[in-house]
């Protein structure tokens, strides 16, 4: 298992958000680089008529999303990595999932350009 995930399990106050009005609030955790975001949060903005656990069972089976890969399962809820956020956005083919996804790539662009600022 990655330590890193352990790590983010024990301290989950440690983290410091990232959001716009109207989209899912993208966790930053600078001390492991990682971005997460609440799948839940996700899926209720995308609009999804089927029940959660069965949308994400299904995603994750259909497009083989791996629990400690791609997603994370703490006391907080179901996180997905940044980068299956935006696949499932994707995913979604829908005017919603589209904004959410270019909303993503904004932030992973201010990332991966040094230009993010966390306070």
């Amino acid at each position: 298992m990655n330590s890193c995930l352990l790590e983010v399990r024990e301290e989950p106050q440690t983290y410091q958000t990232l959001s716009r009005k109207n989209f899912p609030t993208v966790y930053t955790f600078p001390e492991h680089k990682i971005q997460l975001v609440n799948a839940f949060e996700m899926y209720q903005m995308l609009g999804i008529k089927m029940d959660f656990i069965d949308w994400f069972s299904e995603q994750a089976e259909e497009y083989g999303f791996e629990e400690e890969v791609d997603f994370v399962l703490m006391e907080e809820g179901c996180f997905v990595y940044l980068s299956m956020a935006m696949t499932l956005c994707a995913l979604d083919k829908s005017h919603v999932g589209k904004q959410i996804r270019l909303n993503f790539l904004a932030i992973d662009h201010q990332r991966n350009s040094g230009g993010l600022l966390i306070k």
